[in-house]
């Protein structure tokens, strides 16, 4: 075996080695700071909820007609809208309101049972042997309720895998007294 170029050798252009390049082509290390990769947000999901059977107790009503209902169930959904969908402060609530964002409602009343209006034996604040409307948010609340029974449908972005449908997206906005007179 020869080591002497053969004919295929010598006919190939010579390329520079590395010693020979020019010193602009290589990077030279700098001492200025790396900037690191950017975190990315957190993947957020998607999530329908869609509920039947739902019950919520009014205190201080006995019956509500074909337009009291239609405003129970815009103000219901508009409440809750505006509950996770307006948080821009810094406060410990928004932080845990801001995990649902983009929520829609939509709010169908399809039952409700009135109060026991026998007997005054069970606390209900009588005025003139007249219900008296509560004007005012107490926990316990007092009287007999109006019970409504609906369906609700809800369509959120969570970066929360647990706040997938969750009962606590729903419950909530309705858990806390200055929430409630947010309600009201």
């Amino acid at each position: 075996i020869s080591n002497e170029p053969t004919a295929a050798d010598r006919t190939m252009r010579p390329t520079q080695s590395p010693a020979t390049e020019s010193p602009t082509s290589i990077p030279l290390p700098t001492r200025s700071p790396t900037t690191l990769p950017q975190t990315l947000p957190p993947t957020s999901s998607l999530v329908t909820d869609s509920r039947e059977g739902l019950r919520m107790e009014l205190f201080g009503l006995e019956f509500m007609d074909e337009s009291q209902t239609a405003l129970f169930q815009t103000r219901t959904a508009v409440y809750m809208q505006a509950f996770y969908n307006d948080t821009d402060s810094t406060n410990l609530l928004d932080l845990i309101k801001s995990q649902v964002t983009d929520l829609t409602a939509v709010i169908e009343v399809v039952d409700q049972s009135p109060p026991d209006l026998l007997g005054d034996f069970r606390g209900r604040t009588l005025m003139n042997g007249r219900r008296k409307l509560q004007d005012a948010v107490t926990d316990p609340c007092i009287g007999d309720p109006l019970t409504l029974t609906f369906n609700m449908e809800l369509t959120y972005r969570t970066t929360d895998p647990l706040l997938e449908l969750s009962d606590r997206v729903i419950s909530f906005p309705f858990r806390t007294i200055p929430f409630r007179k947010d309600y009201l």
